[in-house]
């Protein structure tokens, strides 16, 4: 937890959502070994999402989402559904029509 962090303004997209927007400086000079900065970003209308940082003083920073996985999976699903019910769609035309050319 940081503390004396001043809390961020929403700001409006353009296409009507809202953002937040919060930057803390962090001392990256490390001795020793790797540290995880971990940010939980919480929305009373849906679970919370955590987000891991792993900074290395040998490696490059990598990050990595821990928690829900937020709001486009359903999305995805549904565009994966919509897909490949197209596909069964085209192959069941196809079936038919090379059913009735050859007479079967």
């Amino acid at each position: 937890m940081f503390e004396g962090v001043v809390q961020p303004t929403p700001t409006q997209n353009s296409d009507g959502t809202y953002g937040l927007e919060s930057l803390q400086l962090v001392n990256a000079s490390l001795q020793g070994s790797e540290r995880v900065l971990t940010c939980m970003v919480q929305h009373e209308a849906q679970p919370p999402i955590l987000a891991n940082l792993i900074m290395s003083p040998t490696a490059h920073v990598t990050y990595k989402t821990t928690g829900s996985p937020g709001p486009e999976t359903p999305a995805l699903v549904f565009v994966a559904l919509l897909l490949g019910l197209k596909v069964l769609l085209v192959m069941s035309f196809t079936v038919t029509y090379f059913c009735r050319w050859w007479n079967l």
